[in-house]
Formats: C-alpha cells, structure tokens, sequence
C-alpha cells in the first residue's frame, strides 16, 4: 500500500519540532540563546532566515534520501528476484534436456552394420523369431550433435509369414532406444508371404562404442 508523502512529511516535522523543544531546555541553548540576545538585529535576521530556510529544507532532504534508499533496495530486491527466477527456469530446462537425453539416447552406440546386425539377430532370435531371412542394409551413422551418433539403416526381410513379422517388430522395440521410422511390405499372392524392409534410426552418446 503506497504511504501518503504529506503524512510522511508532518511525521518528519513533529519529530523535528519535539526534538527542537527538548533542545531549548538544554544549557547548550540556553547559553546559545544568550549568546543570539546580544547580536544586533540584522544579524539576528539573517540567522533567523538561515534557520527558517535549513527548517524547510531538512525535510525534503531526508524524503530525498529516504526515498533513494528504497528505491535502491526495491531495484536491489527486484534484480535478485529477476536473478532467481531465470535461476529457476535455467535449472528446469536443463533438467528437462536431461530427461530428454536419458529417453532418446542409448548409453551404447552402434557404430557399423555388423553390430546392428548382431543386436537385431540376437533380439529376434531369444524371441524364437525368423533370423535367416534378416538383413541389415543402407547402414549410416554420423555425429548429429556433439558427441551424439545418429544411426540409420533398413531391416530388409523376405519370406515372412505374419507371425514372423510381428516378431520381428517386438525384438526391434526391445533393443535400447532404436525406433521405427516406416515400413515397406509387399505379399507374395502365390505363397502368401511377406517381403519388405523397415527403416530404423538409433541415437547414442558417442563415447560410448559398443565393442
């Protein structure tokens, strides 16, 4: 709630004029006071204006003063507030990046198509699926980022019933972070078998080499 300036400035002079009043039942004023009854009168007249003048201009000068030290303190307080905020927001970005990293990127990167080939074998086969009929082709890997792989390849496969494809798509959702891009299937109508090739991409950190 913003204090009224008029109320500010009479508390000021009340403080001014009890502190004035206490003074004059000092002997320091008394003997001062004495001391004024013996100049003559122009003097006392420009003392009496000095003191009118240094009367009205003390208050401005403490409101001055006071109101510069809050302002100071509320810009102070406000760049802190300001300082913790974005604190927060940097704090809570760079958890969320790491939230990001920890789902999209696999600890162990694949670094050519002999080790692509050997994890999608080995998934299919502990899933008793169809390995003789695998392929991994059009294989590529490349720093996408700084120290993060990107791995593309297609799983080509022939000669597959429904069952074995349903397989092989749950062996490739269990290998670490490894997505599917799109698939591409084509049916014998003489056998009824299935025949096509599903684009993957895999994202790890790059110091991490499978070997």
């Amino acid at each position: 709630m913003e204090k009224n300036p008029n109320s500010l400035i009479q508390k000021i002079d009340q403080f001014l004029f009890v502190k004035i009043d206490a003074l004059k039942t000092h002997s320091i004023y008394l003997k001062f006071f004495e001391q004024i009854t013996l100049l003559d009168e122009e003097t006392k007249s420009i003392l009496a204006k000095i003191v009118t003048i240094f009367l009205i201009i003390a208050p401005t000068l403490i409101i001055s003063y006071l109101s510069y030290s809050n302002s100071s303190i509320v810009k102070e307080i406000e760049t802190r507030q300001t300082l913790i905020t974005l604190s927060d927001k940097v704090i809570k970005k760079q958890n969320n990046l790491e939230k990001s990293y920890q789902y999209y990127l696999s600890n162990t990167a694949i670094p050519d198509a002999s080790v692509m080939k050997t994890k999608i074998l080995k998934s299919a086969n502990n899933d008793g699926g169809n390995t003789d009929k695998i392929f991994v082709n059009n294989f590529s890997s490349n720093e996408d980022l700084k120290n993060i792989l990107k791995t593309v390849a297609d799983v080509a496969f022939s000669d597959f019933t429904i069952l074995d494809l349903t397989s092989l798509l749950g062996s490739l959702k269990k290998i670490d972070k490894l997505k599917i891009n799109e698939m591409s299937i084509t049916k014998n109508s003489e056998t009824n078998l299935l025949k096509g090739s599903i684009q993957i991409n895999h994202y790890s950190y790059l110091n991490q080499i499978e070997q």
